[in-house]
This record gives C-alpha cells, structure tokens and sequence, in this order.
C-alpha cells in the first residue's frame, strides 16, 4: 500500500509469516481494522463516548498485532486520537511532536513497549498461549490451518 505524507511518498507492508498465511494477512488486516470501525460507529450512534487515550491505545495494539511497524503505529494511532478529541490533523501531529519533544522518557516507553512487543511475538510464547487455549476450548490442530 503506497500513500502521500506531506509530499513524502510512503510504503507500507504488512510483514508475512514464512510459513505461508501471507496470502490472507491483507484480508485479516481490513477485517480487523472494519470491525473495529464498526464498533466505533456503533458506540457513537448509541451515544457512548469513546475516551481518545483509550481509542489510540487500542488502535496502536491492534496496528502492532497486524504487524504495522511500531512508529507507524504511533503514528496513525496519535492522530486517530487527536483527531477523536477534536484537534486538526495540524494541531494532533503538533502535539504529538511536542510531547515526544519534551518528554523524551515517554518516547523511550514507547521504544522500550515496541521492543517486548517484538521480542514477544518472536519468542513464541504467543503461539504456545494460542495452542493451550485452543487445546481447552477443544479445537484440533487442522481447524486452525496450523496443522
């Protein structure tokens, strides 16, 4: 996927597991992020206010488990945020260069976060946590296309 920043021409590539369930990652990626605009527009047309932290937070985790780079993530998901809160994209990119500015500790929290979360998803703790918990729900191996 190939977009326009500011007059800078980005790239952006969903990284694809050598096992061979690239094929599906595009569709996983705008099934997940269409759901989740469909529970957005659902709380706000029953009236339910989405705090803009929690909205960010929640998009960057869902970018990052789509493995969107991590600064992308940050990105997209700081101006999400901002926009929600009701800033312009000026004023939301203004304030996330500011904050990232002035406090350069919480820049390297979310260096330090985007690290275990690669660190994590390398380990493979995540897919031992997924086998147990598909092995107690009583799925087998070969409905999950892993086996």
């Amino acid at each position: 996927m190939t977009f326009e920043i500011m007059g800078a021409e980005v790239t952006l590539q969903l990284a694809q597991e050598t096992g061979g369930a690239g094929k599906n990652d595009g569709g996983r990626a705008a099934f997940v992020l269409g759901a989740m605009g469909a529970v957005y527009l659902a709380a706000e047309a029953l009236g339910y206010h989405i705090n803009a932290v929690v909205l960010a937070i929640v998009v960057m985790i869902a970018l990052c488990l789509l493995r969107v780079p991590v600064a992308i993530a940050m990105i997209v998901a700081a101006l999400l945020g901002g926009l929600h809160a009701g800033l312009s994209v000026p004023e939301a990119s203004a304030a996330l260069n500011d904050n990232l500015l002035v406090g350069a500790q919480v820049g390297m929290t979310y260096v330090m976060i985007g690290a275990f979360a690669v660190a994590l998803s390398r380990s493979g703790l995540l897919e031992l946590l997924a086998a147990k918990i598909s092995a107690r729900l009583g799925t087998d191996a070969a409905a999950t296309g892993r086996g």
